[in-house]
């Protein structure tokens, strides 16, 4: 009738050995774009340490981070925008900022290249080129009233 059983009565297999809990890496304040991209560049080994990540699972979470801290940049630009108010200083600056988050693309070609492959790589350049010019083509046409929506929602 009486369940009770003792700690020292259960064998060591059914017991669970309790985890270590994994260390979190302290939130870094906001500087300015200046020192933003060196403060904000964390590498990968201080990310995973002490952890057991799978390989395709850390470069998810690279990604994610990248993106969240791309994200992190553009509102902080957007914000200094709002405070800044509207002058056109503000605005060049922002545009600025935002360009330098913007990746350059690149066409590698690996070693020893034959006249194939670079024939190839000036294609895969030259279409690169191509959508780079449409795509910013059809963000410069953004209407007035979307950048209100979208500085309003920041805010």
């Amino acid at each position: 009738m009486n369940d009770y059983v003792q700690i020292s009565e259960i064998s060591p297999v059914d017991r669970v050995a309790p985890r270590p809990i994994l260390p979190v890496a302290p939130v870094r304040s906001t500087v300015d774009a200046g020192q933003r991209a060196d403060a904000a560049s964390v590498p990968a080994d201080e990310l995973t340490e002490g952890a057991d990540i799978a390989t395709g699972t850390e470069d998810q979470l690279a990604s994610a981070a990248e993106t969240a801290r791309t994200q992190a940049q553009v509102a902080d630009i957007l914000a200094s925008i709002r405070a800044a108010g509207n002058s056109a200083q503000a605005a060049e600056s922002a545009n600025a900022a935002l360009q330098a988050l913007v990746p350059t693309p690149i066409v590698i070609v690996p070693l020893p290249a034959s006249k194939d492959m670079l024939e190839q790589a000036a294609r895969i350049a030259q279409s690169l080129v191509a959508n780079a010019a449409l795509a910013h083509a059809s963000q410069a046409h953004v209407q007035p009233g979307t950048v209100d929506q979208i500085l309003s929602q920041v805010a």
